[in-house]
C-alpha cells in the first residue's frame, strides 16, 4: 500500500511509497525548515493549534489542517510535492500545501523534511506512481506527547 503520515504533534513524516520505507523528521509552519537564523516562530511550527493561522503583510501559516491528501508531483518544480485535499476536512480557507525541501522562507504551513536525500526519493517514488495513474494518500494526524505542546504554549504566553 501507497500511504504516508505526517504526525504534526510530533514532526514525523512516515509510510510506504513504491515499495520503499520512509522515516524522517519534517516541520510544518511556523516557517519552520528555513535556512534563514531566527525566521522560525516556534509558536506555529507542527502545532495543530495553529492550523487556521495565516495572518499578516507576508503572512506567517501554521500547521497543515489534519485531514487526507492525495500526493502528486508538482507539475514544474523537482523534489516538490502537492498535496491535494481529499475527504472534506475543514481548510481554514488555506490551501497550496507541498512537501518541499528546507528554503530561505521554510514552512507556512507545508511540510519541510530535515533529510534532502529522503525528499528526494520520495518525490521519485510519487513521480513514478503518478506515472502509473496512483496518487498515494497523505494521512495529517495528531497523536502523542501533547503536554509538550503545552509547555511551548505556556512558555510563548509568559514571554509575549
Amino acid at each position: 500500500m501507497d500511504d504516508m503520515t505526517f504526525n504534526s504533534l510530533e514532526g514525523t513524516l512516515y509510510g510506504t511509497v513504491g515499495g520503499t520505507r520512509f522515516h524522517m523528521r519534517a516541520v510544518s509552519g511556523g516557517r519552520g525548515g528555513s535556512r534563514q537564523k531566527n525566521a522560525a516562530v516556534d509558536i506555529l511550527a507542527n502545532n495543530f493549534l495553529s492550523s487556521a493561522v495565516k495572518k499578516g503583510p507576508n503572512p506567517i501559516g501554521g500547521t497543515i489542517p489534519m485531514g487526507s491528501y492525495d500526493m502528486e508531483v508538482h507539475e514544474t518544480k523537482q523534489n516538490q510535492i502537492r498535496l491535494i485535499p481529499v475527504g472534506g476536512q475543514r481548510m481554514f480557507g488555506r490551501d497550496g500545501f507541498l512537501i518541499h525541501g528546507q528554503g530561505p522562507r521554510g514552512s507556512d504551513g507545508c511540510i519541510v523534511p530535515y533529510d534532502f536525500g529522503q525528499l528526494q526519493t520520495l518525490y521519485k517514488k510519487v513521480k513514478a506512481l503518478n506515472e502509473s495513474g496512483v496518487k498515494p494518500l497523505l494521512s495529517v494526524i495528531v497523536t502523542g506527547d501533547v503536554e509538550h505542546l503545552l509547555e511551548k504554549v505556556k512558555r510563548y504566553n509568559n514571554t509575549a
